[in-house]
């Protein structure tokens, strides 16, 4: 009676069904434990793996056969490398698990998600991982499944003013779908009603202060996805308002590199000379087809500019540099800071005449124009300019570059003055000049540019921008990121 009774032991009989508990949560735990530390371990395998496919991807031109091949190739070396040397791969995804051998796919482009377009690649990766306890109850391994997605992302900026951005009042500055930009029309200018939706140009950012006449009631047009100054903006802008003492943005490195000084200079043939205020200035027009070279002196000397034109010239792939001098000649106001490259009437890249343009979505050559030392100008009647800077890869310095000057070409009359006759100008690839004054006008016309890093910028103009970062594939403005 007493044993029935008797209460002793209890707390070891409870003991021990808790620490069964107990010992089964602690044997979950380390299972799943080690789960999500083998799931961690995979998804450094699938990020990478994306990642080193699509840098492949981007640096073989996007869209062929042959790069979608060494973009596959380069996403499963990356697999390999990272420690699943017994994958077995497929070209589609979602992957299915198979018995005991880690499973990828790498997908190009991605078959699922919201990054299917051109420019990623999808990697899954799937493992089998034994488990330590769970297989007590029959779940000898588990299969851990990771994805990632990585392609090439750009800036919304493709505008950068180091200084002042003056915005005059007839200004237009309007996007162009850069797959279709002959659709663009031109009518984005003062007066009228200012698109606002569909394609609008990228972001505009100047370091210094927003000035000049504009103003609302559609006496410009500015349509932008944005426009930011880390100074202020003392005018109201149609319809896209500054955003003002905004965080400093700084530009794509690419933009930020010199361009190599001038060697084996010559002067143009034809050139002839007369003195102008104690300057001796050297004139010269090229038509017909040129070759890539340097113009004027390795070394200007004291006293003495180039006035160089170009009209109705055919220009062959590659740099053309300009070292015109510096000398100033004349005094006050209309005193001209050195040489000048005047671009008259159909100037173009050879392989791309008027009216045509290269494959975007594949590596080309194309034309800078290197202005070491003076002035670059169109003429006020210019019509059929059509330059496509190179897209050939980073070994080339001036890729993506069609118009290039050191920060220490600081000439600014007339600096930079771009011009549009009755027809339109395009510049296919960043203008980049810091240490120079930029003024843009037009005469009837308008011009399409892709992209400019200015130290100053006067705009009264109808301009397009389509970004040359959106435009082209292999821009140097982009980068590669995990976007999934």
């Amino acid at each position: 009676m007493n044993f029935r009774n008797g209460e002793s032991g209890q707390v070891m009989v409870m003991t021990l069904l808790c620490m069964a508990v107990l010992l089964g949560f602690v044997a979950l735990a380390v299972d799943v434990g080690m789960l999500f530390h083998a799931k961690r371990n995979l998804q450094t395998v699938a990020d990478a793996a994306a990642t080193a496919g699509a840098l492949d991807y981007y640096k073989n031109g996007l869209g062929s056969t042959a790069a979608v091949a060494s973009a596959q190739t380069a996403a499963e070396n990356a697999v390999v490398a990272n420690g699943l040397t017994t994958a077995a791969f497929t070209t589609s995804c979602p992957v299915t698990p198979s018995g005991s051998t880690p499973q990828a796919c790498v997908a190009i482009p991605p078959s699922s998600g919201v990054h299917t377009g051109t420019g990623y690649v999808e990697v899954q990766v799937v493992q089998p991982n034994p488990t330590t306890f769970m297989s007590f109850f029959g779940m000898n391994r588990i299969n851990v499944n990771t994805r990632a997605v990585a392609g090439i992302t750009t800036g919304q900026a493709c505008i950068w003013v180091k200084n002042t951005l003056n915005v005059q009042g007839n200004a237009g500055i309007c996007g162009i779908d850069p797959s279709n930009p002959s659709s663009w029309t031109g009518s984005c200018g003062s007066g009228i009603t200012c698109p606002t939706t569909g394609y609008v140009a990228c972001g505009i950012y100047a370091g210094g202060n927003i000035t000049g006449s504009g103003g609302g009631a559609g006496s410009n047009c500015i349509a932008s996805s944005f426009i930011a100054t880390s100074g202020t903006s003392a005018i109201n802008l149609n319809p896209s308002p500054a955003i003002q003492n905004a965080a400093t943005q700084t530009p794509p490195a690419f933009l930020l590199v010199s361009p190599p000084a001038p060697s084996g200079c010559t002067m143009p043939p034809g050139a002839t000379s007369s003195v102008s205020h104690g300057v001796t200035v050297w004139t010269a027009t090229l038509t017909g087809t040129v070759s890539a070279g340097c113009y004027g002196w390795d070394s200007p000397p004291a006293n003495t500019v180039l006035n160089l034109t170009l009209n109705n010239v055919s220009m062959g792939n590659g740099t053309y540099q300009f070292n015109l001098g510096s000398t100033t000649i004349g005094s006050g106001t209309s005193a001209i800071t050195g040489g000048t490259l005047t671009l008259g009437s159909n100037v173009y890249n050879s392989a791309y005449p008027v009216g045509s343009q290269p494959d975007f979505n594949s590596s080309y050559s194309g034309v800078t124009l290197e202005v070491y030392t003076g002035n670059f100008t169109t003429s006020s009647t210019s019509t059929g300019i059509n330059l496509y800077a190179p897209n050939d890869g980073y070994s080339d310095p001036a890729d993506g570059i069609v118009l290039w000057e050191p920060a220490s070409n600081t000439a600014t009359n007339p600096g930079i003055n771009i011009q549009w006759g009755s027809g339109t100008g395009n510049f296919y690839g960043y203008i980049v000049a810091p240490g120079g004054t930029l003024s843009m006008q037009d005469q009837g016309g308008y011009g399409i540019v892709t992209g400019l890093y200015v130290g100053n910028m006067n705009i009264n103009s109808q301009l397009g921008v389509a970004s040359y970062n959106s435009a082209v594939a292999g821009s140097p403005g982009k980068t590669i990121a995990l976007v999934e």
